[in-house]
């Protein structure tokens, strides 16, 4: 699990190497890490947050239409990502060992949401873990809060999308 932690630090050098103009880790492909979170019921909405490797990070948020809207309604933030809060984030995958953390696997009840928490390491290597939302899986969920809590921090922002909801949006470079 330390490989996590290093690979996720590497990705914060990665982004400050980049901003200040240096020469970025050699060890970290632009396709070395992605992580998302899809939290979204299709007919209440909800939120999804994509980190890509430079550590700007996407949130998502639908929502049911209000009085003459059609369909779900959107709302797009992009930040980014502090190097702390990329380690603070790879600590928490570390501590609660999502590469191997199991949940239980049942039907869900009508109406019941879900999460997913999407991790790519490198072009091979990807874990995708689904809970339901009634389920208390300790790791799952507390990964799952840390990054809605990124997803709070970035709804303070000024959004760069707001409309109609684009049906499986991701951003550019990211590959569901």
């Amino acid at each position: 699990m330390q490989a996590i932690r290093r690979l996720l630090f590497a990705l914060a050098l990665l982004g400050t190497c980049v901003a200040v103009g240096g020469d970025p880790p050699t060890r970290v492909g632009a396709s070395a890490f992605a992580l998302a979170l899809y939290d979204c019921h299709g007919l209440w909405g909800g939120q999804e947050l994509f980190i890509l490797t430079n550590g700007v990070a996407y949130a998502r948020i639908e929502r049911r239409p209000r009085n003459g809207e059609s369909g779900l309604q959107e709302r797009r933030y992009k930040i980014q990502l502090t190097t702390n809060e990329i380690g603070a984030l790879g600590t928490l995958l570390d501590r609660h060992d999502f590469l191997t953390v199991t949940v239980t696997n049942r039907t869900g009840v009508p109406d019941e949401t879900g999460a997913t928490i999407s991790l790519r390491l490198g072009s091979v290597q990807r874990r995708d873990v689904f809970q339901w939302e009634r389920d208390a899986q300790a790791g799952f969920k507390a990964i799952h809060g840390h990054m809605l809590s990124i997803v709070r921090r970035a709804e303070k922002t000024q959004p760069i999308f707001e409309g109609p909801s684009a049906y499986l949006w991701a951003p550019e470079g990211f590959v569901r």
